[in-house]
């Protein structure tokens, strides 16, 4: 396992990346699929990552009893967005 802080730095410094998200553990496979979806659809819809994450962070906490949500970081700008919306998502 190599060490993730320079993969994050990776991203920040040599692809210059506006941000980068990542978790503060390990983190089970099936839940990080089911919160990397509901991420990326809500990202699509233009909404800010910032407050994606503490949304989906917050869901998974109080609606299922789940800490894992809560394991993601943002390190960036909080207020991060697309700046057009994605209309149709296809496979």
């Amino acid at each position: 396992m190599g060490d993730p802080s320079g993969f994050m730095e990776y991203f920040l410094n040599d692809l210059r990346s506006r941000g980068y998200i990542g978790t503060e553990a390990n983190v089970p496979a099936l839940f990080a699929g089911h919160f990397g979806k509901q991420f990326v659809e809500q990202l699509f819809t233009g909404k800010e990552v910032g407050t994606i994450l503490r949304e989906l962070s917050r869901f998974y906490a109080e609606q299922h009893n789940n800490p894992f949500g809560l394991y993601y970081n943002l390190f960036g700008f909080a207020d991060l967005h697309l700046s057009n919306k994605v209309e149709e998502i296809t496979s």
